[in-house]
């Protein structure tokens, strides 16, 4: 027994010691394009900076910001901190904050089994994928969100306060956090019925007014000029299916989009009914980009915990399926990025092409264990 938890926590440092220096080197390769990050100081710095002194965060004219905040009130209390510090310190300590959030996700994706041999590549593929890179260079929040979303999920059974606020601060963008919301209303209710729902909305319903409690004691004001933000919001071609089928079929796009949504819902109850919850929701974030009413190329982030789930869980001819499906569509972003007409637009085939991706890879098994990495068996 001794031997085993030692060859446990030897892991377990290999895992931190290499994801800390991969950590250091993203952070230095990436600074440069780091130095401005307009989202997060139009949605996060901005509002928070306000906050500290005592005035309504979503009113941020004062800062001449870019774009109107449009970040949820969760988030704006729990990163309130970051008022304090200039916004050239605040924006390394979020940047930083992004890539420790990355290599989390993937430590909560990849299979336990195969986390040696996974780990380091599955690291690098994941910091140079190109909606990550962008993300880091508009100092998103879509990462941190995803990480709470897992760790919600991870935690609901054993710790709902602990899983209630971690689904609070998920929802800062509800574009990508409501068909994770649908999967955990579907799984509480099978495993316990309707009560226990209520009480588990209940609990995420407080864990909101907690988090927002900042604001309430800034400025009475905040929430008048948070919905004034959200109207102010400009009107983007996006690469969302939904964006790209009202630039063709104009107001009847509602019609294929809804048989869309629809056959998602479906999908997720039934992968929620059907699978463990930690493989349902990592379905279900990847389910969650091709039919969202509202979504960037940098959200795409959110396809990367199945992709490694995928890639620790099949053989070797399933491994290299999805690395070259991920050469290809970088190569592809890459191509479109650098193009004289780009537009963000024009991404809207990732999350489609990834998740065929995963459908197909899944039709490989996971190796045998006696092909898995293992470290030797000691007896004691």
């Amino acid at each position: 027994m001794t031997r085993s938890l030692h060859r446990l926590f030897s892991q377990k440092v290999v895992w931190l010691f290499t994801a800390a220096l991969l950590a250091l080197a993203v952070f230095v390769a990436f600074r440069p394009i780091t130095q401005s990050q307009t989202d997060f100081y139009n949605n996060l710095w901005a509002p928070v900076h306000l906050l500290v002194r005592g005035e309504s965060p979503y009113n941020t004219t004062p800062l001449h910001p870019d774009l109107p905040a449009l970040w949820m009130p969760p988030a704006i209390g729990f990163f309130s901190f970051l008022g304090f510090f200039r916004f050239e310190m605040a924006q390394q300590i979020w940047f930083l904050l992004n890539i420790l959030g990355l290599a989390g996700l993937l430590y909560l994706s990849i299979s336990k089994t195969q986390l040696t041999p996974v780990l380091l590549p599955g690291l690098l593929l994941a910091y140079f994928f190109p909606p990550a890179v962008n993300h880091f260079a508009l100092g998103q929040v879509s990462i941190l969100i995803a990480l709470s979303l897992l760790l919600a999920v991870r935690f609901v059974d054993s710790s709902p306060w602990r899983s209630a606020f971690f689904l609070a601060f998920g929802m800062t963008k509800p574009q990508l956090g409501f068909l994770v919301l649908f999967g955990i209303c579907v799984y509480l209710i099978k495993q316990a019925g309707w009560m226990r729902l209520l009480r588990y909305g209940l609990r995420t319903f407080l864990a909101v007014l907690t988090l927002s409690l900042p604001l309430f004691l800034a400025d009475s004001k905040w929430i008048s000029d948070f919905f004034a933000s959200l109207q102010a919001n400009v009107q983007w071609t996006h690469p969302s299916l939904f964006s790209q089928l009202g630039e063709h079929l104009g107001e009847w796009k509602y019609l294929p989009w809804g048989v869309l949504l629809l056959c998602a819902l479906w999908a997720a109850a039934q992968l929620w009914m059907r699978l463990s919850k930690n493989a349902s929701v990592l379905w279900t974030l990847a389910l969650t980009l091709p039919i969202t009413p509202y979504v960037w190329s940098w959200d795409f982030v959110l396809l990367l915990p199945l992709f490694f789930f995928a890639l620790s869980n099949t053989n070797w001819k399933g491994k290299a399926i999805l690395i070259a499906g991920y050469a290809l569509a970088g190569a592809g972003m890459t191509v479109i990025q650098l193009s004289e007409n780009f537009h963000n637009s024009r991404f809207w085939w990732v999350p489609l092409w990834f998740v065929l991706l995963y459908a197909w890879s899944a039709r490989f098994p996971p190796l045998p264990p006696s092909a898995q990495y293992k470290s030797p068996q000691v007896k004691d």
